[in-house]
């Protein structure tokens, strides 16, 4: 029960270089082959300042940045990956999801930014593409 609240507390937190033991028990709980506080930081930076070169301000909140993290170094099992999930909320990321997975070829290592529909309907589809493919 107790590491239910944790996880929830940990769901709700903004993604800070402070809070980096409560994002890595939400991780732990979910999969604990995989350890990225630091890493979802730097992708967050990323995924702002392309945000922060195409859109106003009122169209960042809400926009979204998907994570296929890497397993440990010292795990066995390779194939071991988390789909992570942050929101841009109004003035910060927050983690929203974890989701074990399996890698396969066809799924990459990495970032992925979503705009939301109201970023879309602001920007020309070339422009949606080169955004969304940041990394």
């Amino acid at each position: 029960m107790e590491e239910n609240n944790i996880m929830e507390k940990a769901m709700k937190s903004r993604l800070t270089t402070d809070n980096h033991s409560a994002i890595q028990i939400a991780i732990d709980s979910t999969c604990p082959e995989i350890t990225i506080p630091e890493e979802l930081c730097d992708y967050s930076k990323l995924a702002e300042e392309q945000l922060v070169e195409y859109l106003p301000p009122f169209l960042i909140k809400g926009n979204r940045l998907t994570i296929r993290a890497n397993r440990k170094q010292s795990v066995k099992r390779k194939n071991v990956i988390a789909d992570i999930v942050l929101e841009r909320g109004t003035h910060h990321w927050f983690l929203i999801d974890i989701t074990p997975a399996v890698l396969f070829l066809s799924n990459p290592i990495g970032p992925k930014l979503i705009l939301s529909q109201g970023a879309k309907r602001w920007l020309k589809e070339d422009i949606i593409n080169k955004v969304e493919g940041f990394n």
